[in-house]
């Protein structure tokens, strides 16, 4: 029957007329004494925990480093209006709830060995073992980072070599690109990227301790299963390849070493989900070896340096050297050890090796030691976007290296910077006050294509009041960037980001109601700019696709790592032109020093390392377009000794 035919008869009764439970029948005597203990049970449930809350909070995990800064930054920035100062709130509730942490100890191993779920920051992989999220991840697939972060090291290894220190640097392999077995096959981890990091460190010329052929060697576990350092046995190893590198590869013995099999693992993983030992009874038990030296008179790790005397090996790192209790690891026990002679360990957790080697250097009072060993996990280079951003606290507290000469701008004769362009705002007197203040200083008003390698440094002089500057040096991407402090009168930062620059920068940025009584701007550089050989050009000769021009180049001694050749190069017509120079040597072999695209006026700054040994006769000038309204001129510039 259609629902438009239904008859009145058949309409459902109204909603009044279905009865009803009576109130008699719900609130008898045992459902009221059933209620009253639901909700006394509930309401004992809330105070009662919260005043086991309020009368014994747990003791919150203590942060180091940097972590502490950031929860110190956020509770002095936090606003009852939005929001912040309850997220603070519940932040530290969660962290002292003592209730809360004890449902956790068995309600977190439940999910973790039946469902594998942990943390958003982690990862669950094979056999039970955890990967820290952010460090599977590669911050930029072209390499550029990297890059940037290598070459700084190069100049800092270049700085040190000069200061008559040896930079030793300990690129650490991620865990996740280590134990690649027990990585979730839903992730990849890209383990070649540590493996291109090594080989790009060795490229720069930067000494480095790999330490991935001895732990390949190993049958026991390197890194632990719940956390992100290594075992005993992964850091001994290390110590091994390190002080072999320290010795100049002569593997040192080990003393004699008393080793025990400790059930550790329980205790890690209740410490990587933050349940303290709460939980060790319900999470997965194991171990690892544990080695302490039974020799008391072998070298010691220590803390302090001498009060004078030249210093022991400084080693600068995290918390791969030194844990949150503030002790040595057994890297650096093992270290010593071996070494048979102190290490002064300036490493602490939660901060950077860039942190440790500037405390170190603070604390030197001046005096360097003869070796420093750059602990540098490999997360810090692969993993950030921004590897070593902070790297000109280190420079800023070196001494110049010997040997800087100015390099003129914009003089007459000989190999100068090209003159300032206009509108450069960097000049000598008052600056800043009112306003926010940017002063720049472009010393290419043309091309100028300049090694990134050390050869060049920039100095600037004044004095600040008010506050800190924020100085910026060389072109992009990614240029330098230094603090400058009230009471520095003198900045000196290298020349340092990619490749070959076009442009010449520096900015100085002076907050408001920061002044700078600026005195001078100089570019100084390692090269014997006064010494420099000026090569004889010949004159340029048309051919079917541009032109062509021999420089002979004087007999001289054969070319040393860090020389450079310098080049005015002029040409009619604003348009940029495709150019080579092949050097011609003495034993009649050529090689090309230099191709690409220059400006029609461009000043190039060509390094020579890579022909070190040979002897260099002419330049001969290949290119495109018109040929040269003026000769070419070209100098052989030796680096200082």
């Amino acid at each position: 029957m259609s629902r438009s035919s239904t008859s009145s008869s058949e309409r459902p009764a109204p909603r009044e007329a279905v009865a009803a439970p009576s109130a008699a029948i719900v609130a008898t005597r045992a459902q009221r004494i059933a209620s009253l203990i639901a909700v006394g049970t509930l309401l004992l449930a809330l105070f009662g925990s919260a005043a086991v809350d309020l009368l014994s909070p747990a003791t919150p995990p203590k942060l180091f480093g940097i972590e502490a800064q950031k929860r110190e930054q956020r509770r002095a920035a936090a606003h009852f209006l939005d929001g912040s100062l309850a997220r603070e709130f519940e932040e530290r509730l969660r962290e002292t709830s003592r209730m809360r942490r004890l449902g956790l100890a068995a309600w977190v191993p439940l999910l973790y060995r039946t469902l594998s779920e942990v943390p958003a920051t982690l990862i669950a992989g094979r056999d039970g073992v955890l990967f820290m999220r952010d460090r599977m991840t590669v911050a930029d697939n072209d390499g550029t980072p990297l890059q940037v972060a290598v070459n700084r090291l190069a100049v800092l290894r270049h700085w040190l070599q000069r200061l008559g220190t040896r930079l030793l640097v300990v690129p650490l392999p991620r865990k996740e690109a280590t134990l690649t077995s027990a990585v979730p096959p839903t992730y990849d981890a890209h383990p070649e990227r540590d493996v291109q990091a090594r080989a790009a460190l060795r490229a720069a010329g930067v000494e480095i301790v790999d330490v991935a052929p001895i732990w390949a060697q190993s049958p026991e576990p390197l890194f632990a299963r719940a956390d992100s350092h290594w075992t005993p046995t992964g850091a001994g190893l290390a110590a091994l390849a390190t002080a072999t590198a320290i010795r100049n590869g002569v593997a040192p013995t080990w003393p004699r070493i008393d080793s025990a099999h400790a059930d550790s693992d329980a205790w890690q993983y209740a410490s990587t989900f933050g349940l303290e030992e709460l939980a060790t009874n319900l999470l997965p038990a194991g171990g690892h070896v544990v080695m302490r030296f039974l020799d008391p008179g072998i070298g010691k790790p220590v803390a302090e340096p001498p009060v004078d005397g030249p210093l022991p090996i400084q080693l600068a790192g995290t918390s791969f050297s030194r844990n949150a209790a503030g002790t040595h690891t057994w890297f650096v026990e093992a270290l010593a050890g071996l070494l048979g002679e102190p290490v002064w360990n300036t490493a602490r957790a939660g901060i950077t090796p860039v942190d440790a080697l500037v405390d170190g250097l603070r604390r030197g009072k001046g005096r360097i030691a003869a070796t420093i060993v750059l602990e540098l996990p490999g997360h810090l280079l692969i993993s950030v976007p921004s590897p070593l951003h902070d790297i000109s606290r280190v420079f800023l507290e070196l001494p110049p290296p010997p040997g800087l000469t100015e390099l003129p701008i914009g003089a007459a004769a000989g190999f100068t910077l090209p003159a300032p362009q206009r509108g450069s705002t960097l000049v000598p007197g008052a600056h800043g006050g009112a306003e926010i203040t940017r002063l720049l200083a472009r010393v290419a008003k043309d091309q100028f294509l300049y090694p990134r390698d050390a050869t060049l440094y920039v100095e600037l002089r004044g004095k600040l009041t008010g506050g800190n500057a924020a100085v910026t040096v060389d072109s992009a991407p990614r240029p330098l960037v230094a603090d400058w402090k009230p009471g520095r009168e003198r900045l000196l930062l290298p020349v340092v980001s990619l490749g070959s620059g076009a442009m010449f920068d520096v900015h100085v940025r002076l907050p408001q109601g920061v002044t700078l009584q600026f005195e001078s701007f100089r570019v100084l550089t390692d090269l014997d700019v006064a010494g420099a050989t000026a090569a004889t050009a010949g004159r340029a000769s048309g051919t079917p696709t541009g032109f062509e021009q021999r420089l002979a180049l004087p007999r001289s001694d054969p070319l040393a790592a860090g020389d450079c050749l310098g080049v005015f190069l002029t040409r009619p017509g604003a348009e940029p032109l495709t150019a080579s120079f092949d050097l011609h040597f003495a034993d009649g072999t050529t090689a090309t020093a230099w191709s690409g695209t220059a400006g029609s006026k461009a000043t190039l700054l060509l390094p020579l390392g890579a022909f070190a040994g040979r002897t260099p006769t002419a330049v001969v000038l290949r290119s495109d377009g018109k040929l040269p309204g003026k000769p070419t001129a070209a100098w052989l510039l030796r680096r200082s000794r």
